[in-house]
């Protein structure tokens, strides 16, 4: 009979990051991505970037889930077609993708334009003038539950800024709302979101009865339009540069660029009626990070996931996770620059199988590279039960349909196979018949 001398557990969240591309600002390929990519209904990624390219002026790419097949698929500059896209692109139910650029088009002043995800139909909708209609969109588009287009212009109108209102095709582009300098908002910077109850919100850089930014409402028709949240510019943050997101369970969750406990921004939540206004999290710069310039996306376990541009524990950016209610907060990757990137302006793109697709402005090859587009996960945490010892089980707990390898050691230096699982609803649980004839044993998580 032989004596067990020790069964080993180790339990600690670890995370994959892959690069999946690296920028160059070659002609064929761009430089600095700006926004968040997308995974369209062909499984393929698509986004944009706001320089390099033929023309110097950006582009919008395409490229595999695991980084082949890259591809720039326009390039902008040309004519009045539009330049600097700030924003992604997103895919509209006809198929096709939509997008905005800040500069470019006729008049300078940023265009609305749609392409298809070959390549090979590319069309302006809209060129903007800046008064009455606006100019330089930094933020994308939504596409509302109308089938229209919505989106808003930093600039231009009547005042600073504007929420409009186009169809897919180009026509009947109207002005839904023309911001003003008092205490209504001013300067929306990101894209819009539609609530459950039909209404659209988003936020501005400026404006509110703080002058330091706001959250505002707006029905589709440009009725209902209110200021439903004005930040204090001190412990709840301020200066939003990007949209809101809906969570599941009906609050609108997002980022302050500054303010907050330390000053570096902050996540909140609020109702959309305006009530509950909640700091979910104060950023402290490191090992915490700092100014969220992008909206945070909701993942399959309920988590909110972000990222900051700066801080970290090597102050070029990380990626983040909060529960909804604050109380749970971790890090779970600092940039370091060169390799993977850093300065992450974008948001992150979920999937159902827990795997996350993200851009770095700048870094990649090195510290002073053009940018990344990226994807990560988190392998699961890995629970031991030895309370019968000639029986014991492991409980793997992760993303809903992830799938991953378990492998064991005896010396954490050669690993062997030991079973696939798939977390079906989340979690998996399987028995190790070779543990109690071991006398030490070490197991991991690998997502293949």
């Amino acid at each position: 009979m032989l004596l067990l001398i020790g069964v080993f557990e180790i339990r600690a969240q670890s995370v994959r990051l892959s690069i999946l591309h690296q920028f160059t600002a070659g002609v064929n390929d761009g430089a600095s991505p700006y926004s968040e990519v997308i995974l369209g209904s062909d499984g393929v990624l698509y986004g944009t970037t706001w320089s390099g390219g033929t023309n110097t002026a950006g582009t919008v790419f395409r490229m595999n889930r695991d980084g082949s097949g890259f591809s720039a698929i326009h390039h902008f500059g040309n004519a009045s077609d539009g330049a600097t896209p700030f924003d992604g692109v997103i895919q509209g139910s006809d198929g096709f993708l939509y997008g905005t650029t800040f500069n470019g088009g006729t008049n300078g002043n940023g265009t609305i334009f749609k392409i298809n995800t070959n390549g090979s139909i590319y069309s302006v909708l809209y060129r903007f003038t800046n008064s009455p209609d606006g100019s330089n969109p930094y933020g994308g588009l939504v596409q509302g539950q109308d089938g229209a287009l919505y989106g808003t212009t930093e600039n231009g109108g009547t005042g600073p800024g504007t929420v409009f209102k186009i169809s897919t095709n180009g026509d009947n582009y109207v002005v839904l709302h023309s911001f003003t300098n008092s205490t209504d908002a001013s300067q929306p910077f990101g894209r819009l979101v539609q609530a459950n109850n039909g209404l659209l919100y988003g936020t501005t850089f400026a404006g509110g009865t703080q002058f330091v930014g706001a959250v505002f409402q707006i029905n589709t028709n440009g009725q209902n339009y209110s200021v439903i949240h004005s930040f204090n510019g001190f412990s709840e943050g301020f200066s939003p540069e990007c949209g809101l997101l809906v969570g599941r369970d009906g609050w609108l969750y997002g980022t302050a660029v500054s303010g907050g406990a330390s000053g570096l921004g902050t996540v909140f939540k609020l109702n959309t009626n305006g009530s509950g206004y909640t700091v979910l999290r104060s950023f402290t710069n490191s090992p915490d990070g700092a100014h969220s310039y992008s909206r945070v996306t909701q993942g399959v376990d309920g988590y909110l996931y972000g990222v900051t541009s700066s801080g970290g524990n090597t102050g070029m950016g990380t990626i983040f996770r909060v529960t909804t209610n604050g109380a749970d907060y971790s890090v779970l990757y600092s940039f370091h620059g060169a390799g993977d990137g850093r300065i992450p302006n974008a948001g992150l793109f979920p999937t159902t199988n827990g795997i996350f697709y993200g851009t770095a402005l700048m870094g990649g090859n090195t510290n002073a590279g053009f940018g990344t587009v990226y994807s990560f996960t988190l392998v699961p945490v890995l629970n031991l039960n030895f309370s019968n010892p000639s029986a014991p089980s492991l409980t793997l707990t992760g993303f809903v349909n992830q799938s991953c390898q378990i492998q064991v050691s005896s010396n954490l230096i050669n690993w062997d196979f030991l079973e696939n699982v798939v977390l079906t609803n989340g979690s998996a649980q399987i028995m190790d018949a070779n543990a109690p004839q071991t006398v030490g044993r070490f197991y991991r998580a690998v997502i293949p």
